[in-house]
């Protein structure tokens, strides 16, 4: 292959030896250094330029010179290529932007924007990435530009996505391998919400806001060592990564199963452990998507909701914990009820407060000290697999609360998903060299065909051996498994009949929904 072979002549730098200092020569030295990258790269267009006209076929004709202003890292830099037209075809074509993967009418290059959209997200505010980039690189940027650039990557991102996970429905439905990752032993889901600040309309300079929950949700395989060398026993999550959205509950659960399938094949996981804060769309998305999951109660907001009733008296707290850490979560129930008995008239706001914590128990009883149950009925080597969970808060942290919720901050909803996009993919593995060395040319096509095979012989083929097809029921181990209806489908599942009297207890149909 055929190397670029630049030769710039040095530049010549002049600084004046009056009142010479450290930094001001350093930042000279700066100076040049720019303006020598400026210098090499127009060199480097017109190399390429020069070697794809001895690559051009017969049919392409030479329809003259085309000029282009680009920003780069270096600087705004100007330069030439040749324009091309092929016979019987519209429009022109320049070979040297297809080979160097310039985009018609980009006026940034990939490196210049992938530096605006890392500090629009690491300084704070797009005012202060602009500033930042005024002082240390020499060239600045309104942050309005910034802001604009943030949003036509972010709706590149989602687009890029959609597509995605699309493909990984079809190729999920037809009963193809959606990943070639290797599998883990055990899994680990965690789903959170929080609220941010939406731009609801403008009257004159007043801005009315309302909110709206971000639902952030978190992948990983379990922990292992932050450091590689040292002594220190730090601990980090084992191939993390993170998806959120401004969606709604339903939406938002099913797009994170598909990418849970993508990046760690789940479905295939051994052990399946689903955290969450008690939530009900939580709860209802896990029995819809992660159905064969076991569900752990967030410690942290179970320890909040305690300290929340019991702030007056921290001893009847370490009580109801000392319950909760046995497993009697019927003692811990009855518990909460005698302090209600014996809590005053007057004290009405206390009263609402440990009838919500005993609701809040008695809703998540399934989830309370669910991992030490599983361990139990697991062999002594698998029990060394399962890990703790609780890191869902540190991640909302980092994701949302640190960028978006910030005082007298708010969004437009175009602008939080583009925002929460490019986090998101900050923060998964690979970061935004990722995207902008793969994933932004990438292009993902589903045609007809794939959705003319989507037939029920594909999703749901004949059997040779004269075996059903078998299928799971979520609603065994959902939220409503306490039910008549659902005892029925345990009876049904197992070959059991339901005898006459049984069925005069049945809950009506409406209950079912």
């Amino acid at each position: 292959m055929p190397n670029l072979n630049i030769k710039i002549p040095i530049t010549e730098i002049i600084i004046p030896y009056e009142g010479l200092n450290f930094k001001y020569l350093e930042e000279k030295i700066m100076e040049a250094l720019k303006e020598t990258g400026k210098r090499v790269l127009e060199a480097s267009i017109k190399a390429v330029d020069d070697m794809e006209e001895t690559k051009r076929s017969s049919i392409m004709k030479n329809k003259g010179i085309g000029r282009k202003y680009l920003e780069t890292a270096f600087g705004t830099i100007r330069y030439s290529r040749r324009r091309y037209q092929e016979s019987g075809a519209k429009g022109g074509r320049y070979l040297a932007d297809e080979k160097l993967g310039i985009e018609k009418g980009k006026e940034s290059s990939p490196v210049r924007e992938l530096l605006e959209n890392e500090l629009s997200v690491m300084c704070g505010s797009y005012r202060k990435a602009s500033g930042f980039l005024g002082k240390y690189f020499t060239y600045g940027k309104s942050h309005e530009s910034i802001r604009q650039g943030v949003l036509r990557e972010g709706a590149a991102m989602r687009g890029h996505q959609e597509a995605e996970l699309e493909n990984i429905r079809v190729e999920a439905c037809k009963g193809e391998v959606v990943s070639d990752k290797s599998v883990p032993e055990v899994a680990y889901v965690e789903v959170d919400g929080t609220g941010i600040k939406i731009q609801k309309s403008r009257r004159g300079k007043k801005i009315r806001n309302r909110r709206r929950e971000v639902k952030l949700g978190i992948l990983y395989s379990g922990h292992e060592r932050r450091y590689a060398g040292g002594t220190g026993k730090q601990k980090k999550l084992k191939e993390k990564h993170v998806y959120a959205s401004l969606e709604n509950a339903d939406r938002f659960m099913e797009k994170f199963s598909l990418i849970c399938e993508k990046v760690m094949n789940i479905s295939r996981a051994r052990i399946k452990l689903f955290g969450g804060d008690g939530a009900a769309w939580i709860k209802e998305g896990r029995s819809s998507y992660f159905h064969d999951s076991v569900y752990e109660l967030c410690k942290f907001h179970l320890q909040r909701a305690i300290k929340q009733a019991f702030g007056y008296s921290g001893e009847l707290g370490r009580k109801l914990r000392w319950y909760l850490k046995l497993d009697n979560i019927d003692g811990g129930i009855k518990f909460i009820d005698r302090i209600i008995n014996m809590t005053g008239a007057k004290n009405r706001e206390r009263k609402e407060r440990l009838k919500e914590l005993r609701g809040y128990i008695e809703s998540n009883r399934e989830g309370i000290n669910a991992i030490e149950r599983l361990k139990k009925n697991l062999s002594p080597k698998d029990r060394e697999l399962v890990g703790t969970m609780g890191a869902i808060e540190s991640n909302i942290y980092s994701a949302v609360t640190q960028r978006m919720k910030k005082k007298r901050m708010s969004w437009s909803e175009t602008g939080a998903e583009s925002m929460l996009q490019l986090i998101c993919r900050m923060m998964n593995e690979g970061g935004l060299d990722t995207w902008y060395g793969k994933g932004r040319q990438e292009k993902i096509e589903i045609t007809e065909k794939d959705y003319r095979q989507l037939v029920a012989n594909t999703v749901w083929p004949d059997r040779s051996d004269g075996y059903p097809v078998s299928a799971k029921l979520p609603a065994l181990n959902g939220p409503c498994q306490d039910r008549a209806w659902v005892e029925v489908l345990r009876n049904m599942k197992d070959g059991d009949a339901v005898s006459s009297g049984e069925e005069d207890n049945l809950e009506p149909k409406a209950a079912i929904n």
